[in-house]
């Protein structure tokens, strides 16, 4: 019992990693504007134990970004991802999902359901949403839109 509770208490890996801009170097940009605030992440990782003794598998258990002005916020998951193989809306299951919905962060429909929904709740866990944000998925993005598509 004494071993579990050491095991849950220690994180055995953070991956850091830090941007530094070179004097007179601009780090890029994003839809036209210089990027000067990401400098760098950081990754908790937890490893869990295999099952029947097998090797143990990395699990990160919190990710936070910084920037220059030493503001930290937390990387939180959207969910809807996980599974390769199920890129497509729930509603029509003829387009790719690409709305995010908060903020329960599901996303799970394309935006013209999302349009069509007769209220605003999100049609996963059937919480209320009070925004959304769509997300500029391609068919080339390496994604989950990124599956060929469907004869029809």
């Amino acid at each position: 019992e004494g071993q579990a509770a050491d095991d849950a208490a220690v994180v055995p890996l953070a991956v850091v990693v830090v941007a530094q801009r070179r004097p007179g170097h601009e780090l890029g940009g994003v839809q036209g504007r210089p990027v000067v605030e990401a400098h760098g992440q950081l990754s908790l990782v937890k490893f869990r134990r295999g099952e029947s003794g097998g090797p143990r598998a990395p699990e990160v258990v919190r990710q936070l970004s910084f920037g220059e002005r030493c503001a930290a916020y937390e990387v939180l998951g959207v969910y809807g991802f996980e599974d390769e193989g199920e890129g497509d809306c729930m509603i029509c299951y003829a387009r790719p999902k690409n709305v995010l919905l908060l903020p329960c962060r599901h996303c799970s429909v394309c935006h013209p359901c999302l349009r069509s929904l007769r209220d605003e709740k999100c049609p996963l866990c059937r919480s209320v949403f009070s925004a959304y944000a769509t997300l500029p998925l391609g068919r080339g993005s390496g994604g989950p839109a990124a599956q060929p598509p469907r004869p029809p």
